[in-house]
């Protein structure tokens, strides 16, 4: 089945620090002979074409990046230039104003402050006992056993700790105890923004070069699917216009953050000129449509490939 490699962080010895499931400029590379060697990687462009006219074969593949990471320019796009391939840059727009969505600052937070992710999950359940111990009650009550059994590469914590983020703590619960667990050993914010994401000429130059540069929503909700239509517009709209801005034309391309959509989602983006839109996982879709694309993590295919 045709799908999207799907990438996120990478690592090197300067400031982009390793992290889980962070790949390296030689981790990056040996997969890519890989996949080259396995798949037809074709360009966004013919991507995109084939995947409307339903010419695209099993053996067709795409790479994608999702959310504009600094680590994606200063690693993984040299060694794209290297193989002579080109890619999907999906970006989110809040990371070009003064409030960025703190998904990614939490992400380094922890990957600073911490031993390793078991260790930072074990202090933010037991923040969350201390300080919330009925929602602590509830979550216990109401995990459910398959949360997120489609991410194979996801361990049980991962699952239980976005279980509590995404469906038992409130967005300003959330962002209470991660901002007082940062605060408390000093974690250095305002620094940190400068460096884990691009600017607008990165993305502009990445466009330039021939990669193809699309939709992420303006905020990265967690959850797309449970805001209402006109929220879900709203940010894409916004999405739409500062990538339009920054490329000099709309783009016509998108990935779901999170993988969450609702139908009001794909009607949204039908009306905003999106032709081709990416989900972040390959389990079956039914009445899958040219919005619901699959893609595949990169960590599941650096496991098949061993």
């Amino acid at each position: 089945m045709t799908f999207g490699a799907m990438f996120h962080h990478f690592h090197d010895a300067g400031m982009h620090r390793r992290g889980q499931g962070s790949l390296s400029a030689d981790g990056f590379r040996a997969l890519l002979g890989n996949l080259s060697s396995e798949h037809n990687i074709l360009v966004p462009g013919d991507y995109v074409e084939r995947a409307r006219a339903g010419a695209l074969s099993a053996d067709d593949i795409c790479l994608s990046f999702d959310d504009a990471l600094l680590c994606q320019y200063d690693v993984a796009v040299p060694v794209l230039d290297e193989f002579g391939i080109k890619a999907f840059f999906f970006v989110y727009s809040s990371i070009f104003t003064d409030t960025p969505d703190s998904l990614e600052l939490y992400r380094d937070f922890r990957n600073a402050s911490f031993d390793d992710i078991e260790d930072f999950y074990r202090a933010f359940f037991e923040e969350l006992a201390q300080r919330l111990p009925r929602t602590q009650c509830r979550y216990a009550d109401t995990y459910p056993a398959d949360y997120l059994a489609d991410f194979g590469f996801y361990t049980d914590n991962d699952r239980r700790f976005r279980f509590v983020r995404d469906q038992v703590l409130t967005q300003g619960e959330y962002d209470h105890l991660m901002t007082d667990m940062m605060d408390r050993v000093g974690y250095p914010r305002e620094e940190r923004k400068a460096q884990l994401w691009m600017t607008a000429q990165h993305v502009a130059e990445l466009d330039a070069a021939g990669h193809e540069i699309g939709l992420h929503s303006h905020s990265h909700p967690m959850q797309m699917r449970m805001l209402d239509r006109a929220a879900q517009e709203a940010e894409y709209r916004l999405n739409r216009r500062m990538l339009g801005d920054i490329c000099g034309r709309p783009p016509r391309t998108m990935s779901h953050p999170c993988g969450s959509y609702n139908d009001d989602t794909l009607d949204v983006l039908r009306n905003l000129g999106i032709v081709l839109g990416f989900r972040s996982n390959m389990s079956p879709v039914h009445g899958g449509s040219l919005w619901e694309m699959p893609r595949e993590d990169h960590a599941n295919l650096m496991h098949r490939a061993t």
